[in-house]
């Protein structure tokens, strides 16, 4: 931890949702301990490109919990208690040639904390502004990671710019092409086999004939059309995926940057129904449109001895069929925090007056960054694997679907839909610390 007169220095790489949720997190845990907390963006500000994105209860749960619900609500979409014969449903699947329901997924919270539907520059914003309000940490711009090195004098992160600095804690929140990720593993992105059309259309446009229930998705085989409303209703984000074999990509690429037309959007959607079309008539004329790729689960998230973690899509980055992907970014740095707060309260104890013990246990940094990983790993591995699944299930690519027509797949679809948010939403997050905790402190 270094030297009594020095804080233990914390270095974020990325400045994402992610990791600006962990800077808020640490502070709130951590706030009694001498720390220094930087956060190093690539870019040149903190802003996020892009649509909507989803939080379920799981992860609006844990905004509350750092003092913040009441901001993520104030930049939310229609909650379910807006009080009419949907406000029960999460979402509404439905058939894609006449528009009729296939199930209703029902919410899994009510009340004041309940899912988040937000535009993700808003909810960027909003965590910029906290940091700043809670001076949770520094923030810097312009700096790319190009790789971190192990040193004498803790870790160092280089950057593109050439210049470079100096941590006790680097946290890898830099996304699912992480240069920290990159230092420890040699893997790749793997396409997912669907590209996606994304975007916001003014919500003035839909009001006038929208009377769908608060999340829509249109299904058929090989395409589905997920619509819901965000920014306190303001806006409707679209997002539309075709199964589009690689060979037939082109140069399409998995960039915020790469983008399409709206009469592709149109061609692939084409059978599709007439509140789907009406929907899509709207886009502008030039959308965003990127091919889908995630990774394979990784067995690992902790290296260095400790001193180098893992978070956000640098760890687990997952398609995006269940809206999971942000929630389990919050998740990440919720736990990290906690685990970090218990280290620095033990590394406390050993330097109080009457200790027995003069230093604290060597890899005792290793031991509670791995209670982050025993928590985390395997619920976000499963995250991963059952998006995927939940990508075939839209599309009808399932196995289960294998010989049956449309109209026999239904009900199949509705049994593999019904249930399957359930644990994402319920598990108990902090019941999980408290088991894995108390286990790497054992004696031994």
């Amino acid at each position: 931890m270094g030297s009594s007169s020095q804080p233990f220095r914390i270095a974020i790489v990325g400045g994402g949702i992610g990791g600006l949720f962990a800077a808020i997190a640490i502070n709130h845990f951590c706030s009694d301990y001498d720390l220094q907390v930087d956060v190093y963006e690539q870019a040149r500000q903190y802003s996020e490109i892009g649509a909507g994105l989803g939080l379920g209860p799981n992860a609006a749960k844990l905004f509350y919990r750092l003092g913040l619900g009441e901001r993520l609500n104030d930049i939310g979409g229609s909650g379910p208690d807006r009080g009419d014969e949907h406000h029960d449903i999460w979402i509404s699947f439905r058939r894609y040639d006449d528009g009729s329901e296939i199930v209703g997924v029902p919410n899994a919270a009510r009340g004041e904390i309940r899912r988040a539907s937000v535009l993700r520059s808003e909810l960027l914003d909003v965590l910029v502004k906290i940091v700043q309000e809670r001076n949770a940490a520094n923030l810097h711009v312009n700096k790319k990671c190009a790789g971190v090195t192990e040193t004498d004098n803790g870790i160092r992160i280089d950057f593109r710019d050439g210049s470079n600095a100096m941590a006790d804690l680097v946290i890898g929140a830099d996304g699912i092409h992480s240069a920290v990720r990159e230092t420890y593993v040699s893997d790749k992105a793997l396409y997912s086999g669907l590209i996606s059309y994304r975007g916001v259309i003014d919500m003035d446009k839909i009001k006038p004939w929208w009377k769908l229930p608060v999340s829509v998705a249109w299904c058929r085989p090989g395409a589905h059309l997920l619509v819901y409303p965000i920014s306190r209703d303001r806006l409707l984000t679209f997002v539309g995926f075709v199964t589009v074999p690689e060979e037939q990509l082109g140069t399409l690429g998995e960039s915020w940057t790469s983008k399409g037309r709206r009469e592709e959007f149109l061609r692939d959607m084409a059978d599709f129904c007439e509140d789907a079309r009406r929907v899509i008539e709207l886009t502008p004329d030039v959308i965003d449109k990127w091919k889908i790729n995630d990774r394979n689960p990784l067995d690992q998230w902790v290296f260095a001895d400790g001193h180098v973690v893992l978070l956000g899509d640098a760890a687990h980055a997952l398609v995006p069929h269940q809206g999971a992907g942000a929630g389990q970014t919050i998740e990440d740095g919720y736990i990290l925090a906690r685990s970090l707060q218990q280290y620095l309260k033990t590394i406390k104890s050993y330097g109080s007056s009457g200790g027995n013990v003069a230093e604290p246990p060597p890899d005792l940094l290793k031991r509670l960054m791995t209670v982050y990983q025993d928590v985390r790993l395997p619920r976000a591995q499963r995250v991963q694997v059952t998006s995927r699944e939940a990508g075939n299930l839209y599309e009808f690519h399932s196995p289960e679907y294998k010989g049956l027509s449309f109209e026999e797949s239904l009900p199949v679809f509705k049994d593999k839909v019904i249930g399957r948010m359930k644990w994402i939403w319920e598990d108990d997050l902090d019941a999980a610390f408290e088991r894995a905790l108390e286990s790497a402190l054992k004696p031994e």
